[in-house]
C-alpha cells in the first residue's frame, strides 16, 4: 500500500507540477466534468509541503466563499488534515439541486490550505502561506449532443471589429458547451496582436465576448489570421487558426 501512494504521489506531481507548481496541494486533474448521470467523481489530492496542512475543501460559483449556501455540489470529506508527502481521495456528489438541462453549468472547487503547525515552530516565510487553489467543476445534463473540440470549433463565430484606435476580436459560442480559450493571436501580413490576458477567457454557452487587442498599434488588413488554443476536458491544448473576413 506505501509503495502504491508514493507512485501515486508521484504521478499527480509529475502532471500537474507545471501548472500549480506554486501549489502545495495537487489534484489529480486540472478540471471536473461532471456527468448528470454520475453518481459522484472522485480526485486525489497530494501535499506536496514539507509540513502537514489542514485542507477545507468547498464549491462555490467564483467568489472563494467557504459560506455559500446554493452549491450542488457535497465534498466528502470537507475538512481534513494532510501529512507531508500524503495522498487522499476525496469524493464529489451532486446534491440535486435543479441546474440547466440544456446547457453546461460551470462551478469551482476550492482547494484551501493552512499549515497545521504551532506558529512557534514555523519560520518566518512560512508564517503567510495559507493559500486557496480554485478547479473548474463543469456539470453536464444529459441529452447534450456528443462532441468533439474540432466540432465547437467550426461553430465558433468571429467578428474583427476596429473602432478608431481600438481594436476587438468579438467571440460567439452557439453550443451548449463552456468553450475554454487560451494564447488568442492575430496576425496579418502587417502587424500582429495578442489578445488581452483575462483570467476569466472562458465563453460560457450560447454568449459572446468582445476582447480587447493589446497592441493598439495593429493595422486592420483584408486578411486577418486568429490563432488560439481550446482546452479540452483533459485539459490539454488543442490549437486552431482561422481566417477572418
Amino acid at each position: 500500500m506505501k509503495y502504491l501512494l508514493k507512485n501515486t504521489y508521484l504521478l499527480i506531481l509529475m502532471l500537474f507540477s507545471i501548472e500549480i507548481s506554486h501549489a502545495g496541494i495537487l489534484a489529480s486533474s486540472t478540471r471536473v466534468i461532471y456527468s448528470q448521470e454520475s453518481k459522484d467523481k472522485s480526485l486525489i489530492l497530494a501535499n506536496t509541503n514539507d509540513y502537514p496542512v489542514l485542507t477545507q475543501i468547498w464549491v462555490d460559483e467564483g467568489q472563494i466563499d467557504p459560506e455559500f449556501k446554493n452549491s450542488p455540489f457535497v465534498v466528502l470529506p470537507g475538512i481534513f488534515k494532510l501529512t507531508p508527502k500524503e495522498t487522499k481521495g476525496i469524493r464529489i456528489v451532486y446534491n440535486g439541486m435543479p441546474l440547466a438541462t440544456d446547457r453546461e453549468s460551470l462551478f469551482w472547487l476550492n482547494l484551501y490550505e493552512i499549515p497545521a503547525i504551532k506558529k512557534s515552530n514555523l519560520a518566518d516565510e512560512y508564517l503567510n502561506l495559507a493559500m486557496n487553489t480554485q478547479m473548474k467543476i463543469f456539470y453536464r445534463p444529459q441529452g447534450l449532443k456528443p462532441y468533439t473540440l474540432d466540432d465547437l470549433q467550426q461553430q465558433i463565430q468571429y467578428q474583427f471589429i476596429s473602432n478608431n484606435n481600438l481594436f476587438e476580436l468579438k467571440l460567439k459560442n452557439p453550443t451548449p458547451y463552456y468553450l475554454n480559450f487560451a494564447n488568442l493571436k492575430i496576425s496579418n501580413n502587417q502587424s500582429s496582436s495578442t489578445i488581452q490576458h483575462n483570467e476569466d477567457n472562458i465563453l460560457p454557452p450560447f454568449s459572446e465576448k468582445n476582447y480587447t487587442l493589446i497592441n493598439h498599434a495593429f493595422k486592420n488588413a483584408s486578411q486577418n489570421i486568429l490563432e488560439y488554443t481550446l482546452i479540452d476536458d483533459l485539459g490539454k491544448a488543442h490549437r486552431y487558426s482561422i481566417q477572418l473576413k
